[in-house]
């Protein structure tokens, strides 16, 4: 992984196999325990919690990372598959500072919220059925194009020469066919993150936050994974460890959730 890029690993439906993009093979098997760690997780995107079918936005403290090197965690994840249907997360993340938090998680309709439209346009239920190559190449462009877009727009406002929002970028212009497979068309969240002192509280917190948006950036379901100690999911691992995880540890997670949203006929 590339400090201050995306990275991409998972399955897709436009592929064959699994992908990954600027994820070594220790940094997947770092993520594979960190999942089998958090099977109400992995339940909430699998769908057999009764959640919504839209990626999950989050933000991992150092003690929840899946990887040992002190920086926080953030990105998008989703249900997904392969063109055979097997059923696997998809994951786009970033390793950021401390000080990226503020500056970012502050704004509904920030980064992530972006990079997570964006995704839901490549995994169930509105994935369109296009080449491989043409699918997977276009969203690895993308999300550079929305990091370096909000990266260029951080600067300008530090300099006094922003002063509107950045427009979003074009990842709407799916057929009216394929935006009645939006879920987040028939659903409203609240205009604010369900968490006192956001998003402070990521940055000076342990553990996880993720939630999911409406279209409009609402807030409609959220899913917190407190207690540090709960949280070793990888980091410090060697890659023999990760694969046997011989030591036979067990770990307990508390998970705080709840579905804030109502459904609408917008």
């Amino acid at each position: 992984m590339t400090p201050g890029l995306p990275a991409l690993w998972g399955r897709l439906p436009a592929c064959g196999e699994q992908i990954r993009h600027r994820t070594t093979v220790t940094q997947v098997l770092q993520w594979q325990h960190w999942l089998e760690r958090h099977p109400d997780l992995l339940a909430r995107l699998s769908g057999e919690r009764a959640s919504h079918a839209l990626p999950w936005s989050f933000v991992l403290a150092p003690a929840c990372s899946p990887f040992d090197d002190g920086r926080h965690v953030v990105g998008v994840m989703a249900g997904s598959c392969d063109r055979a249907g097997r059923r696997h997360p998809c994951i786009v993340c970033c390793t950021v500072p401390r000080r990226w938090l503020g500056r970012r998680l502050s704004e509904p309709r920030g980064v992530l919220f972006r990079m997570a439209r964006l995704l839901a346009m490549h995994v169930p239920p509105r994935a369109r059925q296009t080449g491989a190559d043409t699918s997977v190449v276009s969203l690895h462009a993308q999300l550079d194009e929305i990091w370096r877009a909000d990266h260029s727009f951080a600067w300008r406002l530090l300099s006094g020469r922003g002063r509107k929002a950045a427009a979003l970028p074009a990842t709407e212009d799916a057929l009216p066919a394929e935006r009645d497979a939006d879920p987040a068309l028939v659903l409203t969240g609240v205009p604010v993150a369900p968490w006192a002192e956001w998003p402070q509280c990521a940055a000076c917190g342990d553990g996880g936050w993720f939630w999911q948006q409406d279209d409009r950036g609402g807030y409609v379901d959220c899913l917190r994974i407190a207690g540090a100690s709960a949280c070793e999911a990888g980091a410090g691992f060697d890659v023999d460890e990760l694969k046997s995880d011989a030591g036979g540890r067990h770990r307990t997670v508390e998970f705080e959730q709840g579905q804030i949203h109502e459904h609408t006929g917008r």
